[in-house]
């Protein structure tokens, strides 16, 4: 997975929001979002990684959503095309390094 960049973000609620590359045997794929947030907040939907929850939104484009939570934290991968596999995830998710400024 390579980050192309910041794409939103909320300081006040810890929301990280970064496009991605996600790095799989499909280069279909090429089109990736990684999002933190909060736990407890509604899953992220703003932009095209909102078609995972409302695909009905553009048929044409199959977005997919991959989530888990870690302590306070939901992180979701959003990708275009086919879905992820769970091994994939799994390495995205083992690759995934940070800490809390304190």
């Amino acid at each position: 997975m390579d980050v192309i960049g910041l794409r939103d973000g909320d300081p006040d609620s810890g929301l990280i929001v970064l496009d991605i590359e996600p790095a799989h045997a499909d280069p279909s794929n090429a089109s990736g979002v990684l999002v933190r947030q909060p736990a407890s907040d509604a899953p992220y939907e703003y932009g095209w990684p909102g078609l995972a929850w409302t695909p009905e939104d553009d048929p044409e484009t199959p977005v997919s959503a991959h989530q888990w939570d870690d302590g306070p934290w939901r992180w979701i991968i959003f990708v275009t095309g086919a879905a992820l596999s769970d091994a994939d995830v799994a390495r995205i998710r083992d690759s995934i390094e940070w800490q809390e400024l304190s």
